[in-house]
């Protein structure tokens, strides 16, 4: 049995578990490891030099388990390898093809894979966009997982608002959340454009617009609100 799996095993807390299912509003299970120890736990099998193709079985295998900690731990396996990018990207998709995904599964895939590899290497990006078109969750990672490559000048503010804009008016509320969430971002880093495009997009889903406003002066939230839902 993987080496992860045990020690996350010994680090578990039944009380926990069930607080973290809640708060994952997810069907699956728990064993309450918060994590800054899971990924302590990751690390320190990383430390071990493990060659790449074990790796990759090992990720695989805490993937292919029912416990949010332990996949987790292969997201965080594939963040902390010395895999290339390329790698690292390819396995992150199959990831996300999974149909049991929930928003901290996929939003993990997003940060510490997709847009990490985007980041080191900029040809894996035509590889991403088509996930805009595909299931909810891959339509999710695909605008989450450009922010960071967004804050890295790696693509523009603008790229990612057409990208937001394709799924702004989804019906799937961990949609609206993520084109919110992402809105805010890009807001902080071009308020002026962020502001126009969001201007253009009348009735957008209320949810996007709270996320997206989190970070404005009262004054601009009350001028958006009125051009928004005018």
């Amino acid at each position: 049995m993987s080496t992860i799996f045990l020690e996350l095993k010994a680090h578990s807390n039944s009380e926990k578990a069930e607080g973290m299912t809640n708060y994952f509003k997810h069907e699956i299970k728990s064993l309450g490891v918060p994590i800054p120890i899971i990924r302590n736990i990751v690390k320190k099998a990383v430390k071990l030099d493990l060659e790449n193709e074990e790796i990759l079985k090992e990720a695989g295998f805490l993937w292919n388990k029912d416990f949010i900690e332990a996949r987790l731990a292969a997201i965080f396996l594939l963040e902390y390898s010395k895999l290339t990018p390329q790698t690292k990207f390819t396995t992150a998709l199959i990831f996300l093809k999974d149909k049991n995904l929930n928003w901290a599964l996929s939003d993990a895939i997003s940060g510490s894979i997709l847009g990490r590899s985007i980041v080191e290497d900029k040809t894996l990006l035509p590889k991403l966009l088509p996930l805009i078109d595909r299931t909810n969750w891959e339509k999710r990672a695909c605008i989450v997982g450009l922010m960071r490559p967004m804050w890295r000048n790696v693509i523009s503010v603008d790229f990612l608002l057409k990208l937001v804009a394709i799924n702004l008016y989804s019906e799937w509320e961990y949609s609206q959340k993520a084109c919110g969430w992402v809105l805010r971002e890009c807001y902080k880093k071009n308020g002026i454009a962020t502001k126009k495009f969001m201007a253009r997009k009348k009735n957008m889903p209320r949810i996007t617009f709270s996320y997206a406003c989190e970070r404005m002066t009262e004054k601009e939230k009350l001028n958006l609100k009125k051009l928004v839902y005018s």
